[in-house]
């Protein structure tokens, strides 16, 4: 989901337009429960009509990005994983999955190779990685159900389905599970499963019944990120490598978008590393606290063992969008404006 925050971004580099017309509007979210009764509706433009969110395919947007490294002379080396960092004197030099050093003398290093980072973890700064017993299952394909809105279905906090359209006449699936139990599914019946998310959402049952195999989906983790600081030793991590969460609040292309904006205007102010990865820490920190405390909060509410907290939580929620302040608050965050807790 491209909100508001990640959509400024892209209008400044002069992509959005055209990723536009290759995404899907959407208007708000909706969560409901098995029974049809609305868990949570936020309309993104209640508050201001100019703010929506765009459903894009990701690989459509990794796209439009590449083409602009390209017309900008970018120089792009494929067939080389960077796995480890090794600092030099002002320097820094980049090491293969293959040993050794595959190229060296660079200034500095960005590193943006994810919430599974290999740099992360073998550079000198303290971090802690929390792994969620829960995942997802997702794919991308034709959905003859388009609402203009995310369409999720919540049933307690062990199961969950969620459909969201990103243009053309596809959607994006996906199917909350517990990790543990994905290699049990893959042996599992098929057409039990595609009965089972059928039942939960009928909305879903062309694109479920489409699928012929459990390869046809991706299982995904999620996993809480935490750096103890976002730089060192000429290499500065910027999105999931330094800062991942689960994405229940849908914000992590849009802060990496952000971070990359941030970083590249620091950079251009100071015109040294050093300073620049300063600047960056004191622009990102609190609203990267919030987006991250939030989160770590709000998903034992969706996916976790137990029935407590789906009961409370089908009790509050759908209260939570009418009072106005609280309405106002949640509709700022998921559009990527919220900064901090006051």
């Amino acid at each position: 989901m491209l909100q508001a925050s990640g959509q400024r971004v892209l209008t400044r580099m002069g992509l959005l337009a055209s990723l536009s017309a290759a995404s899907q509007r959407l208007n708000g979210m909706t969560a409901k429960l098995p029974s049809g009764r609305d868990l949570v509706r936020i309309e993104f433009g209640k508050y201001d009509d100019a703010v929506y969110s765009l459903g894009v395919h990701r690989g459509r947007l990794f796209e439009s990005l590449m083409n602009q490294c390209i017309e900008r002379g970018v120089e792009i080396r494929t067939g080389v994983r960077v796995v480890g960092i090794e600092p030099g004197t002002g320097t820094v030099s980049l090491e293969s999955e293959q040993g050794g050093s595959s190229v060296s003398g660079f200034d500095f290093l960005i590193a943006a190779d994810g919430s599974r980072s290999a740099l992360r973890e073998r550079s000198n700064i303290v971090s802690r990685v929390r792994e969620y017993d829960y995942g997802a299952l997702w794919t991308t394909g034709r959905c003859d159900f388009q609402p203009g809105e995310l369409y999720q279905v919540v049933d307690g906090t062990h199961r969950l389905l969620g459909l969201l359209p990103i243009g053309g006449g596809e959607s994006s699936f996906f199917w909350g599970l517990p990790k543990a139990s994905w290699p049990a599914l893959q042996r599992s019946s098929l057409a039990e499963w595609k009965d089972e998310a059928c039942r939960l959402c009928p909305q879903a049952e062309t694109m479920v019944n489409a699928f012929d195999s459990f390869e046809a989906l991706t299982f995904g983790t999620y996993r809480n990120v935490t750096m103890r600081k976002w730089h060192g030793d000429n290499v500065v991590f910027l999105g999931d490598a330094a800062h991942a969460t689960s994405p229940h609040l849908g914000q992590g292309v849009n802060l990496a978008l952000e971070d990359a904006e941030t970083f590249a205007d620091a950079l251009q102010e100071t015109n040294e590393f050093e300073q620049a990865c300063r600047a960056y820490t004191k622009r990102r920190s609190s609203k990267l606290r919030y987006y991250r405390q939030l989160t770590g909060l709000l998903t034992p509410f969706f996916q976790s063992r137990g029935r407590i907290r789906g009961i409370g939580r089908d009790v509050v929620l759908p209260v939570l969008p009418r009072l106005p302040l609280v309405g106002r608050r949640m509709v700022k965050t998921l559009s990527g404006d919220q900064g901090g807790w006051f």
